[in-house]
Parts: C-alpha cells; structure tokens; sequence
C-alpha cells in the first residue's frame, strides 16, 4: 500500500492530518481525497477523462478552490507520497495547467 493512500485510525489519510491543510474545509479535503485516490494506477490516456468528470463533480458541490488551497494540499499529499505518485500528480498538474 502506497503511503499517500495510507489511513489511520480516524479514517482519514496521513495528508489530511498535516497542519497545513487546518484552514481547508473538510468538504474540500474529503473531495481531493477522491480525486488522488481514483487517479491511483490509471495511465495517462485514461486521466484527463477522470480529471473532467472529478471538475464537473467540484462544480455541481460548488466546489470552488483557490490557488493557494489547491498548492497547500498538493504539497501535503506529496508529502506522504513515493516517488511514482509524485511525478502521476505532476504530470497532471502540468497537464492541468496548460488546458486552462
């Protein structure tokens, strides 16, 4: 099991306990925990569908999240993750950024 999967004995994953991520709602850390947690093992062909179908899903919550909100709780996932899932959430970030 990957350590940014990992969940301890309050059912939450070891990022969501770090300091950093006190000032993000609960709504909004429980929906980016999906997001890593559908993105796990899927290849490149299959993301940007996953990643479009999670987006649509963050605006019908009115989700909304701000630059600041989304760079702290990359770096707390990252944190927890090895080396494989850090470069998948790059990749999808710098795919991310250059469809905007």
């Amino acid at each position: 099991m990957n350590n940014q999967n990992h969940i301890n004995e309050n059912k939450s994953p070891d990022w969501m306990k770090d300091p950093a991520v006190k000032q993000i709602s609960k709504e909004k850390l429980d929906f980016l925990e999906d997001c890593f947690s559908a993105i796990q093992g899927k290849d490149k062909k299959s993301l940007m569908p996953l990643l479009g179908l999670k987006i649509r899903e963050a605006k019908k919550a009115g989700l909304q999240f701000t630059p600041e909100e989304l760079n702290i709780a990359v770096t707390a996932i990252k944190k927890q993750g090895d080396t494989e899932s850090n470069r998948q959430i790059d990749a999808i970030l710098k795919k991310g950024q250059s469809n905007i």
